[in-house]
């Protein structure tokens, strides 16, 4: 969708309050027909935050003057692993300290600092969209399947 002229700053928004329904009703759930329908509905939402934000991050280092990109996409790449290995751990920590419901709150305020930070601090970009007047690319061939 951001190669078609959407905002990725946008979607990262529109993914991140996924996952804040997610979060909220992950913590007050009390049947499993309800975390299934949360996970299907919100988190499969939310979890287009974390391509979005490296979208979002490389759009704003592409307009700046003394950044090499290739260093900071290995940076903001490292950041990213960073937070899925010490995320669980932190979330354990938060669980086994109280209620379980309490790291979910946790996450959810996490992601709504996010969210407010996305809308009153990263700026939006949006890709202009092609007018070269090219034809789209013939679809990729399915020769490495199989099957095909």
């Amino acid at each position: 969708m951001v190669d078609k002229g959407t905002s990725a700053r946008k979607l990262f928004m529109v993914a991140v309050s996924g996952m804040v329904c997610a979060l909220v009703v992950f913590a007050n759930a009390t049947a499993f027909w309800q975390v299934l329908l949360a996970g299907v509905l919100f988190l499969a939402m939310g979890n287009a935050a974390i391509p979005q934000v490296m979208t979002v991050a490389r759009q704003w280092a592409g307009r700046q003057q003394n950044i090499d990109i290739t260093s900071f996409n290995s940076r903001l790449r490292a950041a990213i692993s960073f937070a899925w290995v010490g995320g669980p751990p932190l979330g354990y920590l938060l669980a086994a300290g109280g209620e379980f419901s309490r790291s979910f709150y946790f996450a959810a305020v996490c992601a709504l600092v996010a969210l407010i930070f996305a809308f009153k601090f990263i700026p939006d970009y949006s890709a202009k969209k092609s007018q070269n007047g090219r034809e789209p690319a013939a679809a990729a061939s399915l020769s490495f399947c199989c099957w095909a």
